[in-house]
């Protein structure tokens, strides 16, 4: 019995308050609401709010059929779940500032015209930047330095940055050398340097590499009269870029008391890229030895280097 009167009352209940709140759809038309009550119009459906004036103030908790001002700062939390904006014929996005961060990969894919990005004050690119089809520039090119360069110019590698330089010093033979220019005396059991030449190539090079170290042996802590006899070693180390060590090594032995002087000499090519190299040119032995000016008679020597740019 009490289940059956609650029944009752539930569905009278029911019945009063839809009555008290159904108008019909022309009714809703009039200024008869009473503020803050909802109504819903038949046969229609549609939900209506009284107003302090009577009208009938159209009621849609829909978000994407009206119109809205936010009241306060709104965060959506999409609780690990997907948000997809499907059949959109234009997003637009007006705001102060604009942040997209994502911990996986950013895709911006237009498959039909161009995908434009514009900045008054220029356009940023950090870290490694791969493009997989043509780059076409209306403007200029600036180079680490922020130089445009001039008319002629090509822009070429430093190994870490760039440079527009004039075609003709890309393309250019370069020539370095060095030589004795006085007596000098050269240790025994060290390892010395003779000469060094630091450079910098801007392309591909055959670098062509010649010495000579002619040298009389001499005794130690005497001077010109020769010692026993000994041998003398030279070689090229490269380092940079690239790295070779103990090139184009050559030896010469003098023996005993009857030859004093000797001579160690050695040319090669290499094919080296671009890039900043040393050039490093050391001598040893077990004896000392006595080297002089490269435009004395004999006993001198040189370290020269030519640098030819491939496909000039």
């Amino acid at each position: 019995m009490k289940q059956l009167l609650l029944l009752f009352i539930l569905v009278v209940g029911t019945e009063f308050t839809i009555a008290q709140n159904s108008i019909t759809d022309a009714e809703a038309l009039l200024l008869t609401a009473a503020e803050g009550d909802l109504y819903e119009a038949l046969p229609s459906g549609a939900i209506y709010i009284g107003l302090a004036s009577g009208a009938y103030q159209a009621f849609d908790t829909n978000m994407y059929k009206t119109d809205g001002t936010l009241s306060n700062n709104r965060i959506i939390d999409g609780n690990n779940f997907n948000l997809h904006f499907t059949s959109i014929n234009e997003f637009r996005s007006n705001a102060t500032k604009s942040l997209l961060y994502a911990t996986d990969n950013t895709q911006i894919n237009t498959t039909a015209g161009f995908t434009q990005l514009w900045g008054s004050s220029g356009i940023i690119l950090y870290d490694a930047t791969t493009f997989e089809s043509s780059i076409w520039t209306k403007a200029g090119i600036k180079d680490t330095s922020g130089d445009f360069g001039t008319a002629g110019q090509i822009l070429s590698s430093t190994a870490t940055g760039t440079n527009w330089i004039d075609n003709s010093s890309a393309n250019a033979i370069q020539f370095f050398t060095a030589e004795s220019a006085a007596q000098q005396d050269w240790a025994q059991g060290a390892e010395q340097t003779v000469a060094t030449h630091d450079k910098t190539i801007t392309k591909e090079c055959v670098i062509d590499i010649d010495y000579v170290f002619s040298y009389l042996r001499i005794k130690p802590g005497v001077g010109n009269p020769q010692d026993t006899g000994g041998y003398r070693e030279i070689h090229v180390d490269i380092t940079g870029t690239s790295v070779k060590n103990n090139q184009m090594s050559s030896l010469a032995n003098t023996y005993g008391t009857s030859e004093g002087w000797a001579t160690c000499a050695a040319g090669r090519k290499y094919k080296l890229s671009a890039g900043t190299y040393t050039f490093t040119m050391t001598a040893y032995g077990d004896h000392q030895c006595r080297t002089q000016a490269q435009n004395s008679a004999s006993y001198g020597w040189s370290f020269d280097i030519t640098a030819t740019p491939l496909n000039i």
